[in-house]
């Protein structure tokens, strides 16, 4: 499994035991009592997880594909924390950290046309729309309710004479804000 074989290449202090999807039982970690027992309930996280574990082991918890026995989720992250710069080494997790870094070079090609595309796409909206969040001179950024029941104008312009507070500006810059 190479999961598996991940952390125990990986995990050098303290130990987890890890119950993989087949029921198969391995202590991962050296010459240590295990904190806790991770199950494995999916065959796929096997290759899921080896694949980015920084995330997948997150993913998988949340979706009750890992099970936590014997200890606590806190356990198993402490041991993860202690040991996680062992897994920079493994060579299948390098090799997959380079190929990922060339995939990652060529999603992020965007060309003149797709750029204009992508932004037209994300921001060619209605004004309706923008009416619904922004105020009137189209502010993308949180307004500052300093009181429930004002308007987006007025939490807007908080916002604008907050920065300003924050930015020291003197008198006629602040009064450009009003």
């Amino acid at each position: 499994m190479l999961f598996t074989s991940l952390l125990k290449s990986a995990f050098r202090t303290q130990a987890i035991r890890l119950i993989d999807a087949k029921g198969r039982e391995h202590i991962v970690g050296d010459g240590f009592k295990p904190r806790c027992t991770l199950r494995l309930t999916k065959a796929s996280l096997d290759y899921t997880l080896l694949l980015n574990p920084g995330l997948s082991v997150a993913e998988a918890f949340m979706d009750g594909d890992i099970l936590v026995e014997d200890g606590t989720l806190f356990d198993f992250i402490e041991v993860a924390a202690i040991n996680y710069c062992h897994v920079e080494n493994f060579p299948l997790v390098r090799i997959l950290r380079w190929i990922g870094i060339g995939r990652k070079k060529f999603k992020q090609y965007n060309p003149i046309g797709l750029a204009q595309k992508n932004v037209a796409h994300h921001y060619d909206l209605s004004t309706d729309l923008y009416e619904l969040f922004l105020d009137k001179d189209r502010q993308y950024s949180c307004a500052y309710f300093s009181d429930p029941e004002e308007d987006l104008e007025t939490a807007q312009l908080n916002k604008k004479r907050h920065l300003a507070s924050k930015l020291l500006l003197d008198r006629e810059s602040r009064a450009a804000l009003a």
